[in-house]
């Protein structure tokens, strides 16, 4: 089964403080250090978010581009079936108009539609 995301530009981060440096979107926690450099010339830069599955919430940070033209993002969910929500720092490249994480074991996929959403394909077993 594939479970789809599609996800709207996060307009305003109302965030609440929490210790060890993160805050909490919702039921989605994100490092505090978020730094969003918009000089690069990428639609996937910036702040989206939205549910897996209609369900469990998302938000992905494509926070800068790096000069080898990878990406550096945060992906965030919130709470599941297994307990509180987590997040991670990883790298991602484009393939094609598609983003990618250049993690192999993290088959997680993005791409733009022409009305500027953001969708989110998760490919599992389940």
């Amino acid at each position: 089964m594939r479970f789809s995301l599609t996800i709207a530009t996060l307009v305003g981060l109302a965030t609440q403080s929490f210790a060890q440096d993160s805050v909490l979107i919702g039921d989605a926690p994100l490092p505090a250090d978020i730094a969003i450099d918009v000089t690069p010339d990428s639609p996937f830069v910036g702040i989206w978010a939205g549910r897996w599955d209609s369900w469990r919430s998302h938000i992905l940070v494509v926070e800068s581009r790096d000069e080898d033209g990878l990406f550096n993002v945060v992906y965030s969910v919130g709470r599941g079936q297994h307990g509180r929500g987590n997040w991670f720092r990883s790298k991602a490249r484009l393939d094609g108009s598609t983003l990618v994480f250049t993690d192999n074991d993290f088959a997680a996929r993005y791409s733009i539609s022409g009305t500027g959403r953001l969708r989110g394909i998760y490919p599992t077993e389940d």
